[in-house]
């Protein structure tokens, strides 16, 4: 019998998922809003239970309210798998607090007014900062009721609304020979 040897080489076997890129709304910068992560391929892949599948069936999407750092297992059509990390940080949807008020005599007899908040924010309007963005101070000549706005770096904002009676402050601190008094929240 006639025999043909064919020769062959068998090139471009696809034994892995490729073009993998993980990308989130937030691009790691502050937010105070959900976050989306995206897990892109430069092929085809297949849905994952609880992403939501492209149209072009080339990445999957997932929305994230809260810091997180996990893995999902991406399959391209022919059954390769790869286990991809992603992680959403910085998300912080929590206004700041004032934690601390006190209140204290200058040297003219003014009162000079401290709050200090639980995490760092942006001075205030009229205030000065003293220490790591979270104690500031300002002076009181005449007694007001004002608000406050207090700003995160993430965009939280409340307004709080301080009354200072200087004549009041000034003499329980003089009464009591006190330097300052609190007025805790």
């Amino acid at each position: 019998g006639n025999q043909t040897v064919v020769k062959y080489i068998v090139q471009n076997i696809d034994k892995e998922v490729s073009g993998i890129k993980v990308t989130t709304s937030n691009n790691g910068k502050p937010t105070n809003k959900d976050v989306i992560v995206t897990i892109s391929s430069s092929e085809e892949i297949e849905e994952v239970e609880g992403w939501i599948l492209a149209q072009d069936q080339k990445s999957i999407s997932k929305i994230f309210s809260a810091n997180i750092k996990s893995s999902v297992v991406v399959t391209d059509k022919v059954g390769n798998q790869k286990i991809v990390e992603y992680e959403v940080f910085d998300i912080d949807k929590t206004p700041p607090e004032i934690t601390e008020i006190e209140y204290s005599l200058t040297s003219d007899n003014e009162i000079l007014v401290t709050i200090k908040t639980e995490k760092a924010i942006f001075t205030p309007s009229g205030w000065k900062m003293v220490k790591n963005s979270q104690v500031f101070t300002k002076v009181y000549k005449e007694s007001t009721t004002e608000t406050i706005r207090l700003k995160d770096a993430y965009r939280n904002r409340i307004n709080f609304v301080i009354t200072v009676d200087v004549d009041e402050i000034r003499k329980t601190l003089l009464a009591n020979n006190q330097k300052s008094i609190s007025a805790n929240q």
